[in-house]
């Protein structure tokens, strides 16, 4: 292992440790927290579950449960989307790497595609059970953008 190795990974732990301090990172589930905590950014009036890890739901929304998932990884086939019998809403936030964005949709750093429960089950039911998000489904663009400032 050589020193930069070392170097970057006390800093990865070092940020982690920020992140958690400003109340960023609320889990072990690190990117999932992060895509929640953007979320939040995004939608005003957004409310983050006390309970750092929830079944079924992550937030409130005009007094609608929100399920959040967050994806920025190229190689990913599928997003488990939970059970939408658990909640009444879905945002999925998209990172710059997700193998999900569409082509036309890439000029921010994060977005955000909102279903109701009713579609996510009727869209993205899969035959061997569950929903999932795949990476030939394609979804109308974003609802809501957001770019890191620089």
């Amino acid at each position: 292992m050589t020193a930069a190795k070392i170097q970057a990974i006390k800093k990865f732990y070092e940020s982690v440790e920020s992140l958690k301090k400003l109340n960023v990172i609320r889990s072990d589930v690190i990117f999932g927290d992060i895509g929640e905590f953007l979320c939040s950014v995004v939608h005003e009036g957004l409310l983050l579950e006390d309970k750092k890890t929830n079944p079924g739901f992550d937030a409130t929304l005009g007094g609608k449960t929100v399920q959040i998932k967050h994806s920025d990884s190229s190689a990913a086939e599928n997003i488990d989307l939970g059970n939408p019998k658990k909640y009444d809403m879905l945002i999925v936030v998209l990172g710059k790497n997700s193998a999900h964005r569409m082509a036309n949709d890439a000029d921010a750093d994060y977005l955000f595609y909102s279903f109701s429960s009713s579609e996510v089950q009727e869209r993205f039911k899969i035959p061997s059970g569950g929903y999932k998000l795949s990476r030939t489904k394609h979804f109308r663009p974003s609802d809501k953008k957001f770019s890191m400032p620089v």
